[in-house]
């Protein structure tokens, strides 16, 4: 007889030799481009300024916990945001390579869309060694979690306490090898490929 369809999952990958913990000299640069001091605490959110991504929650939580939030993107949201962003908080637009944004900050804010895929952005803040807060409902709140964050019922339970608590998971993350590795990804598709056309 003849196998039945098989399902096979492959999840995202993220290039750990670009997206990286920065040294501390890289992380004094990344500060100082953006006009962060030294003893800040900074929250960090890259995504796509959309209605759909609610991030008007990254800028309440970051508020909540006394961190400058650092919001990177852009899209039709952006004049709206810059109008109601924190104080003391920046946003430089969109960034090629979001790296200097990820090396400034002491953790993550993530904001996902309902209808969101695997989110690349929390690999990419992993990678750096960022904990990332989520929130619950979204589509990337569990990768969250499992990548050392946390899953926030509401904004303002992004307490400092919390917040604190995400910058030590950061410094354990960075130490982590995790399965979203490129090459391991490739693998992965290679090894698919060759069954198929084995069949």
């Amino acid at each position: 007889g003849r196998a039945g369809p098989r399902i096979e999952v492959i999840e995202n990958a993220v290039d750990r030799d670009h997206f990286r913990a920065p040294t501390s000299e890289e992380r004094q640069a990344a500060r100082e481009r953006f006009g962060l001091q030294p003893d800040d605490l900074v929250a960090v959110t890259v995504t796509r300024l959309h209605p759909g991504k609610r991030v008007d929650r990254a800028l309440i939580a970051a508020a909540s916990c006394n961190a400058r939030l650092l919001l990177v993107g852009d899209g039709p949201e952006a004049g709206r945001l810059a109008r109601q962003l924190p104080h003391g908080s920046v946003m430089p637009g969109f960034l090629a390579d979001p790296r200097p944004a990820l090396w400034a900050a002491d953790f993550a804010i993530f904001v996902g869309a309902p209808a969101e895929g695997s989110p690349q952005a929390l690999l990419e803040y992993a990678a750096s060694g960022l904990a990332a807060a989520a929130f619950e409902g979204d589509v990337g709140a569990n990768l969250a979690v499992r990548l050392g964050g946390s899953a926030l019922e509401r904004p303002d339970d992004l307490d400092l306490r919390t917040a604190l608590g995400l910058v030590a998971a950061g410094a354990t993350t960075r130490s982590l090898t995790l399965p979203w590795a490129l090459d391991l990804w490739l693998d992965k598709w290679s090894a698919l490929y060759s069954d198929l056309a084995s069949q």
